[in-house]
């Protein structure tokens, strides 16, 4: 999930939460937009994204309410949300719900709407069907309604440009300071290996929907790319996919020393570094926290605290023949100066 903030100045937002949730979750709904676009508070204005909430609110039960509101007070580190959710498990797995995977889901439906609503059956097995409230033993449908809940956020957000808002303004506007999906501060190595895993597996499953359309490169010209900034030195450009999906690749600077290895297919492309070659932007996380670069010396060091957040077999688009395809395509013209 590519990122947009729809925050510009925090006393509008303040005022607009105010009356859209009569003030009671204020900081949870103001941080989730600050972390979802741009500039599009005043392009589009307040009344309008007031109007895609109040939309939505319709057939909303008390249940997915309560849920949702914790979900989005997790954003903030709040120990009890977090404690609060874990009552709440799926009824198929009893696995504990993802709040992460609620969270991508909400912002992709304000985003990108039209991806959204093309691909949202994919997007729903994201999350449980049913859950179980621990606490209380009651069941609450939650994959259908949520689906609709999301569904209304979507068309709203079309009807009122929110769309175009963010797409043509948010992300042109970004070119002094692009902004990727924040996935906060990770504590320690652990969960910077969880968060990292989740945070691929999303852009894995992004790509293997894009594969499902029968796309192949030669859907992708001039037009399908821009340059949208510079982030940490590293050039960022934007692909936009015939499904309407669009991602931000970085193109690495080999400083990692690493070898770039392709899919078989693309194998006569292997090279001893990957300087130059792109991958997608999965998101970006805060690693400062612990020691975990390793220096020349062996020794280890803290992480930047807006690292990109990538694996190895970045540059085989996770198993997307799509976006490993785009990767290479997105070299090829760059170092033509096409772009």
């Amino acid at each position: 999930m590519k990122n947009y903030r729809i925050h510009k100045n925090i006393n509008e937002m303040t005022d607009l939460i105010n009356r859209m949730e009569g003030g009671q979750i204020i900081n949870e709904w103001g941080q989730f937009f600050k972390k979802t676009g741009k500039e599009a508070l005043e392009k589009i204005g307040k009344e309008s994204i007031e109007s895609i909430l109040k939309t939505a609110k319709a057939g909303w039960g008390e249940a997915q309410e309560k849920i949702l509101n914790l979900v989005l007070k997790t954003q903030g580190g709040n120990t009890e949300a977090i404690k609060s959710l874990a009552n709440y498990v799926s009824r198929a797995s009893q696995k504990p719900m993802s709040h992460r995977n609620v969270l991508g889901l909400l912002e992709k439906a304000f985003e990108n709407p039209t991806a959204f609503k093309a691909n949202i059956d994919e997007f729903m097995t994201l999350v449980p069907r049913e859950l179980i409230d621990k606490s209380t033993n009651k069941i609450v449908d939650f994959r259908k309604s949520y689906k609709k809940y999301l569904g209304d956020i979507a068309d709203a957000a079309s009807e009122n440009a929110l769309q175009s808002g963010l797409k043509k303004q948010g992300v042109k506007s970004m070119a002094k300071g692009v902004v990727f999906k924040n996935y906060g501060k990770a504590l320690n190595r652990q969960q910077m290996g969880e968060i990292t895993a989740e945070a691929t597996g999303r852009i894995g499953q992004i790509g293997k929907q894009i594969d499902n359309t029968g796309f192949t490169i030669k859907d992708l010209t001039l037009d399908s790319v821009q340059k949208v900034g510079n982030k940490g030195g590293r050039d960022i450009y934007e692909v936009t996919f015939p499904n309407g999906e669009r991602l931000m690749f970085w193109q690495s600077s080999g400083g990692g020393k690493k070898a770039a290895k392709f899919s078989p297919r693309n194998s006569h492309l292997d090279a001893p570094t990957s300087e130059g070659y792109f991958g997608v932007v999965s998101g970006q996380l805060d690693t400062s926290g612990f020691n975990w670069v390793k220096q020349a010396d062996g020794s280890l060091k803290p992480g930047s605290k807006e690292w990109f957040i990538k694996s190895d077999g970045w540059e085989r688009g996770y198993g997307s023949e799509s976006i490993e395809d785009a990767g290479i395509w997105l070299k090829s013209v760059v170092d033509s100066g096409a772009i």
